[in-house]
């Protein structure tokens, strides 16, 4: 649940996990709305699931027969994340990196049976290969609803212990396999893009970019990759002496011929 109290007022240090409160017993309530207007009086189908705290959701889509919604999720097991990212965490003695690290997640699916009303839910991938954690995931922008889809890109803590990710990787959904990661020492690096070729029939067939924060002394950078390989296609760097604070999120605007 959001605290409102911490929310409103700024007592964040009184709340748990900063704005949130968690209730493990509770588990977790979802609430499916019909979006086609013919519908709009129709209540809210509600599901019960395990409990879990989510940023982000990876893709979602309907099952063939349109019985089931389907949503794959980045899951941790409670809000403790939103507090490992607080700024006084992050730049806190470095000595005690080793017990401050960064909470786990893992690839959740749950499945809603609209006709049952039962949601299951299936773990696609603990990320175990890179640290336990994968964040603000990324999907060929191409298959954004398709069931087909099959890889998520996204940064990952590559090295432990990190209070920050501090790679990029790939993970095949089906399989729940990590088939790339890129890291370097002292670089943080931040959400990917996932480009498609034009024409591209594979899914994979595309480059993903993310700005990438450099250590003091070096310089930060445009990270360019093979969504197929993961190797590096390209690194555009900035200017001597410019500074990249470090962001979350990206964005990419095709341009214009």
């Amino acid at each position: 649940f959001f605290d409102l109290e911490a929310l409103i007022f700024g007592a964040h240090e009184k709340s748990e996990y900063v704005s949130f409160t968690h209730s493990p017993d509770l588990g977790t309530v979802l609430h499916l709305i019909d979006r086609d207007p013919s519908n709009a009086q129709q209540k809210p189908q509600v599901f019960h699931a395990p409990s879990f705290f989510c940023f982000h959701t990876v893709n979602s889509f309907d099952s063939d027969d349109g019985e089931k919604f389907i949503t794959d999720l980045v899951t941790f097991k409670d809000p403790q994340v939103v507090r490992d990212l607080l700024l006084k965490n992050l730049t806190s003695d470095p000595q005690l990196l080793a017990h401050e690290t960064l909470s786990t997640a893992c690839l959740t699916r749950l499945t809603l049976d609209k006709k049952d009303g039962v949601c299951e839910t299936e773990v696609l991938s603990d990320f175990s290969a890179i640290g336990d954690f994968l964040e603000l995931p990324t999907i060929n922008p191409d298959l954004t609803m398709d069931p087909n889809y099959k890889y998520v890109y996204g940064i990952c803590a590559a090295h432990r212990p990190s209070r920050l990710a501090n790679g990029l990787a790939k993970v095949n959904v089906e399989s729940g396999d990590v088939e790339g990661v890129w890291c370097e020492p002292g670089h943080i690096p931040t959400e990917l893009r996932f480009i498609p070729r034009p024409g591209a029939t594979a899914q994979d067939d595309g480059v993903l970019v993310s700005l990438v924060t450099a250590p003091d002394g070096a310089r930060s950078f445009c990270l360019v990759l093979d969504g197929k390989t993961f190797d590096v296609l390209a690194k555009a760097y900035f200017r001597e002496g410019h500074r990249l604070p470090y962001g979350f999120h990206g964005t990419f605007v095709p341009g214009r011929a």
